[in-house]
Parts: structure tokens; sequence; C-alpha cells
């Protein structure tokens, strides 16, 4: 009997390939969340940093429910042959998973409370922001992908998918939204620095929500999030030095370590195809004519004589290093300082979405995602 009171056999001493090359016999932990006296099983994992195991004593049946390999070990409806092969821990089978703790405490809090994968509606509530979205769900989803969870991983797609929508007029919306509610935040805190000036305030982090997207075949999601990293890796994002250091954000960082090889090239390939899709096609609008507006029959309307250097002063902004790589963000921005009546502002804003449109539609191009299964009617 341990000290912690389980009827376990024997322990053996940690395996070198689990990483004790000392051979110290680890400690013993009961999971504090999830070790229940009914449990049918118990799970143990091995942490080598604290060199202790955890363990974990749960249920069979809610493990099949939800995951296809656990369904398949355990056999359909009749687990005698797995419970008599099995070693023993507390009189039920105890099996080793080569799985980090947290990343298993964390898929068992998935299982277990539903409302556990739905923390990022109320971000503040769980102590979380916007940034912290996705990676919040990757330790879940890395096991809900091992062990075939197929229903969180569903989940978790329709929430990545509504975070990175492929519809354009969405998106928009979206945005709105989020700064809306950024606004307010910083109206109830005084002491809050309230900054939207570029896309990454407004967006979850975009490359962790590439990493999941790709490894869980999340697809619609990667053009909207390729654009975002763009922006984020654009000029005037960091802090540079007169010695011509930059100290590039902990965001940027994180984002770009969790790519791998080919996505990196997507990456950095789509920032140039940008900058020069941006330059030569999108900055070339002509300032539209002043019969494309419905302008009001009273004299003195002014409205058109502040939208045309507003449109040229918007285009030239695109073919600056910022403007090229966060080109949404910039026309989305192209009217905030143009006084337009409600019906100009209208007429002003349809030239402007058609450009912006236009960009949107073909994002799967410029990042070379057609190779990973992006559909070819993206966007539209």
């Amino acid at each position: 009997m341990s000290a912690l009171g389980l009827s376990s056999p024997t322990r053996k001493r940690a395996r070198e390939d689990d990483g004790n090359a000392g051979g110290t016999e680890p400690n013993v932990i009961r999971s504090p969340d999830f070790y229940f006296n009914d449990g049918t099983i118990v799970l143990r994992t091995l942490s080598t940093q604290s060199n202790s195991y955890t363990l974990f004593r749960v249920h069979k049946s809610l493990l099949a429910l939800h995951c296809t390999v656990f369904r398949d070990m355990f056999g359909e409806g009749n687990s005698a042959p797995f419970d008599s092969t099995s070693e023993q821990c507390d009189g039920v089978p105890l099996m080793h998973l080569h799985d980090d703790v947290e990343d298993l405490n964390d898929f068992l809090q998935a299982l277990y409370h539903p409302e556990f994968m739905y923390r990022h509606i109320n971000l503040e509530k769980h102590g979380l922001v916007i940034s912290d979205y996705p990676k919040m769900y990757a330790s879940t989803m890395r096991l809900a992908r091992k062990y075939a969870a197929t229903r969180l991983i569903d989940i978790f797609a329709e929430s990545l998918q509504r975070a990175w929508p492929s519809d354009w007029k969405t998106y928009n919306m979206l945005l709105r939204s989020r700064a809306e509610e950024l606004k307010k935040e910083e109206d109830d805190d005084a002491n809050r620095e309230f900054v939207v000036d570029y896309d990454h305030c407004l967006h979850p982090n975009p490359g962790w929500s590439i990493r999941l997207a790709v490894d869980l075949a999340i697809l619609s999601v990667l053009p909207s999030a390729y654009s975002a990293l763009c922006a984020l890796m654009g000029p005037g994002c960091d802090i540079s030095s007169s010695t011509g250091r930059c100290d590039t954000t902990d965001e940027i960082n994180e984002s770009i370590s969790v790519l791998h090889a080919d996505e990196l090239r997507c990456l950095l390939l789509g920032i140039r195809s940008m900058a020069s899709y941006i330059f030569e096609h999108a900055s070339e609008n002509a300032t539209p004519p002043v019969d494309s507006f419905r302008l009001p029959n009273y004299e003195g309307h002014t409205c058109y004589t502040q939208f045309a250097p507003s449109w040229k002063k918007m285009t030239k902004e695109l073919e600056k290093a910022f403007g090229a790589s966060a080109p949404l963000l910039m026309l989305r921005k192209g009217l905030d300082n143009c006084n337009l009546c409600q019906s100009c502002q209208a007429d002003a804003r349809a030239h402007i979405n058609k450009i912006e449109l236009d960009i949107w539609r073909k994002l799967p191009v410029i990042f070379d995602l057609h190779r990973y299964g992006v559909s070819k009617d993206w966007g539209s």
C-alpha cells in the first residue's frame, strides 16, 4: 500500500526512455480534479520535470463514448479481455499514457465539463484575452486528434470558423463588433490603454490559428488568418532602436514559432505577393467620378470635394510599406477623416469595398493556399 493508499502492484523504476536517466523512483500523485472513487480505469502519466506519476481515475464508458481509439481498445460492450490483461491499481485497470500531465488534464476537462470548450465566449470571465485564443485549446486538440475525439474537434472547428469567417461581410461585422467591445472596455477602465490601430488587436492569435487549422484540416480559416499574420508582420508593428535592433513582439515570436517550414514559406512568399499585388493593382484604382455618387440636390454640397483628395491619399498609403502589408485595414480606415453626408458615405464606402472584396477573394492565391485544399471559390 502506497503513502496515498493506492493498492497497486510494486511500482517499477521509471524507464530511462521516459527521461529519468538517474533511475530514481518517481513520486505518485492523484489528480486533484479527476480521481473518482467509482472510476473504472486509472490513467497514468509521467512528468519528467518533477519526476512524478500523476494518476487519473476516470470512467471507461466516457472515454469510449467520445474517443474512437479508447472504444476500440476497450472493446465494444465487453471490456473483460482488456481488464484481465492490464495491470491493476485500486482494483481497476491501469494504463500508462505518454502524454503531458497538463494536456491530459485539459483533455479530461473537455470530456467531463462541456463548458470548457466554450471559454472563448467569455474570455474576461476566465482571465483571458482574444490573443489567448485558440492556443487555450491547443493541448485539448492535440489529444482529441490522437485519440480521435471527433465531437471535440467538431466543436473547436466551429468556433475557429466563426473566429475567421470566409465571408467578407461577416468578417467586417465581426471586426466592428470586437472594436466596439474594446472601446467599451476602455470606457470602463480609465487606466487601460486602448489601441486598435492594427488588425492584430482585434484578432485571435493568427499563428496558432494556422497551426491548429492545418493540423485539424479546418482549411477555410487559413486565408483570413494568413492575412492577419501578414499585417502583424508589417513594418511599424515593432519597436526599433537607433542601432537597428528590432524588439519583436511576443505575439509575433509565438506566431512564427508554431509554424512549420512549409507554412512559413506560404507566409513569406505571401507577404511579398501581397505587397506586389497592392502596389501594381489595388493602389492604381482611379478616383471614382462624381457621377457615380447620388449627390443630394442642393447647392453648397461639398462631399465630393472632400472625397477626391481622401481617395488619392488612401491609394498613396497603400503603396507604402505598411499599407501594402495591411491593405484591408488601410481600406477600412480610408474614410476616417472624411466628413461625408450619409448618402455620399455609403457611395464612397461601396467604391472602397469593391477593392477590399477583390483582395479578399485573392487571399488563397496570394498565400498559395490551394495547395492545402482551400476551396477555389473561397470568399465568393
